[in-house]
């Protein structure tokens, strides 16, 4: 693996002079993730630092590296952390997909602070899960504005006809935007042909 590493840095090296300025950016970038990738381990301890720019550093480094060290890290700030870098962490998550970070995003749709939520449910649409719709549908009536208006932007990305009985409710909510996000999640559902079965 050393070796590998070693191949991989030393054609970035031989590329950062690349006459194009995007080329040049893009192995800055794979140059820093490699740097980060050597110090996964030193990165998750520097989250337990008590200067918060170094944990913020750690986390955005741990975010270039695709190991399951890394992953694990941000999922450790996600249950531990204060509400700004759970956020952080989620956004992190979100682009990895890593199934190992399910249930942690799941466990934050309960979390005490409401953009952590918002941020959890948009993590949440990236994943194939068939109770994350049953989820979101039971979330639906009591949630905040903020948080209702997401749920009712995921679920209309899903087209399903199910959601129809929690969304209709919402054409008479006292929220002029959520009147409207209802309206738009009903007309993007997709029902069947006449004549075919539901």
């Amino acid at each position: 693996m050393a070796e590998l590493d070693g191949e991989i840095e030393a054609g970035l090296w031989a590329a950062a002079k690349d006459p194009d300025e995007d080329v040049r950016r893009a192995v800055a970038e794979a140059l820093e993730a490699c740097d980060a990738r050597r110090h996964v381990d030193e990165l998750v301890l520097a989250l337990d630092d008590p200067a918060k720019d170094t944990q913020v550093r750690a986390l955005y480094a741990l975010g270039q590296v695709w190991d399951g060290r890394a992953t694990e890290g941000l999922i450790q700030v996600l249950r531990t952390a204060p509400a700004d870098l759970r956020g952080i962490a989620i956004r992190l998550l979100t682009r990895r997909r890593d199934e190992r970070a399910l249930g942690p995003l799941m466990e934050a749709l309960d979390d005490p602070n409401l953009d952590v939520r918002v941020l959890a449910v948009e993590a949440l649409s990236g994943y194939k899960d068939a109770r994350l719709t049953d989820i979101f549908l039971a979330m639906l009536p009591g949630a905040e504005a903020d948080l209702k208006a997401k749920l009712l932007d995921v679920l209309g990305r899903q087209q399903d006809p199910k959601v129809v009985p929690a969304v209709l409710p919402l054409l008479r909510d006292p929220d002029p935007t959520i009147r409207r996000l209802a309206a738009e999640v009903l007309g993007q559902v997709e029902t069947p042909p006449p004549g075919e079965p539901a």
